[in-house]
């Protein structure tokens, strides 16, 4: 597990995405693990930093925007800047598998050299429209005195949940031995993982695994079947069906698809 990098802050705003692999967020006492399924909306001039507390590190694509193309793009955001007693916060939000799978598309045309000016700039518009990740920043602005003690206690043990699973993916894992590890009720972390993340531990894990898998049939990955083993699927058909029913299509389309 690596520890900290020093504390960091940039002048303008961006939205970053996970390519591969998976990160931790610190900022004061707040923590959030950010993944190919989350958006990160960094706040200029929010301090944070960061860690790699898993094994395969982090590749990400970051978008930088122009402030007054972001205020027109989001006027909640322009609301908030007037009011300097509320800051903008960095903050993360979910995104879909379709954004996940555009993303993941362009970003291997930008390393291949096939992605033009324009496109770039379309597609990362594109995404800011229908990213709900800056009204997330302005909400945690106008929340964030509101967050009480039991609130953030929950939100990490949902977070070292998150975070025990990604340690491993592939691995078959079950409930009872997640809740011991964070020392809850497996009936208690159940409920405060649908409170605050509107999904099941199974249906995080399974997407991560899908994220995973995206990201090496996008780089060639030529045998699919170990792929599916490897990340904890019982069989070919049962991941190439996760796996269309995902992204929609199976592996072996996008794997023969040209960029």
């Amino acid at each position: 597990m690596m520890g900290c990098g020093g504390v960091e802050a940039q002048n303008y705003h961006s939205m970053a995405f996970v390519r591969r692999g998976a990160y931790k967020f610190h900022r004061e006492n707040d923590e959030m693990i950010i993944d190919p399924l989350t958006a990160m909306f960094f706040a200029k001039y929010c301090e944070y930093a960061v860690s790699h507390p898993f094994r395969c590190g982090d590749d990400c694509i970051e978008f930088r925007f122009e402030n007054e193309l972001l205020r027109e793009a989001r006027p909640a955001l322009r609301q908030v800047e007037k009011k300097r007693s509320r800051p903008v916060r960095t903050t993360a939000a979910p995104i879909s598998s379709a954004i996940q799978y555009e993303i993941g598309l362009l970003a291997k045309k930008i390393e291949l050299g096939l992605a033009t000016g324009l496109e770039i700039e379309e597609s990362a518009l594109s995404v800011l429209n229908a990213v709900g990740v800056i009204e997330s920043a302005v909400e945690g602005s106008r929340a964030s005195h509101m967050q009480g003690r039991n609130k953030n206690r929950a939100r990490r043990l949902v977070e070292q949940s998150k975070e025990i699973l990604l340690s491993d993916p592939g691995r078959d894992w079950s409930l009872s031995e997640i809740a011991q590890r964070v020392d809850v009720s497996p009936f208690h972390l159940t409920r405060l993982v649908r409170k605050f993340t509107g999904f099941t531990l199974h249906r995080f894990l399974v997407q991560q695994r899908l994220a995973i898998a995206l990201h090496h049939i996008l780089e060639g990955a030529d045998n699919i079947t170990a792929l599916a083993f490897d990340l904890g699927f019982s069989s070919h058909s049962h991941f190439s069906a996760a796996f269309k029913k995902e992204y929609g299509q199976p592996p072996s389309s996008i794997r023969m698809r040209p960029i």
